[in-house]
């Protein structure tokens, strides 16, 4: 098999992992195709066998750049939907109807029972009423509960996990207004 090849399996692999559940399977299939192509190199199945390698290779490289780091999950399952104080500068503002927005936070800090942790992804607020002006870069302080991102429960609908997980985004919250949310620093003042 050719590098042309080769790079055409590994982008496809790359291209059709969006599509595709992540499965265990999926972290081990490059190395029992590597293998496989090292009993049959000498024989007719080694492109075969290489294809299939390169193509599970990309599945594996895009599942590893898009998973929730394990820290995060288990802070996240800690505060356990209590209400708890979160830090962050705002990275984007998502406008939605009715004067509703969603704001990503990223370098999040999280304060509950005295204690301080740190998220590595970041986290996403929704406002129901967007009063008062917040812009990104901005550092927030506000109290709200963190959940966990999840699916809705109509199969082969949106995946609204899989389009947080790509954004990097592993939390949900939720606030009223944001005039609840207090501005620590502005951009300019940093």
């Amino acid at each position: 098999m050719h590098l042309t090849g080769g790079l055409l399996f590994y982008s496809a692999g790359l291209a059709l992992a969006p599509y595709l559940y992540d499965h265990d399977l999926f972290r081990v299939a490059p190395f029992l195709f590597a293998g496989f192509a090292l009993l049959c190199r000498h024989k007719y199945l080694f492109p075969v066998a290489m294809a299939l390698f390169m193509f599970s290779f990309g599945l594996n490289q895009y599942f590893l750049a898009h998973r929730i780091d394990p820290d995060d999950s288990r802070v996240i399952a800690a505060t356990n939907n209590q209400p708890i104080t979160i830090e962050g500068k705002i990275e984007a503002i998502n406008s939605r109807p009715d004067n509703a927005a969603s704001i990503d936070i990223d370098s999040v800090w999280l304060f509950y029972d005295q204690k301080k942790a740190r998220l590595t992804s970041k986290t996403r607020i929704s406002l129901e009423q967007m009063d008062e002006p917040l812009l990104p870069g901005d550092m927030i302080r506000l109290q709200t509960r963190l959940k966990a991102q999840r699916n809705f429960k109509t199969p082969g609908t949106f995946d609204y996990k899989r389009y947080l997980l790509r954004r990097s985004i592993t939390a949900t919250g939720f606030a009223q207004k944001s005039s609840n949310i207090a501005r620590i620093q502005t951009e300019k003042n940093w």
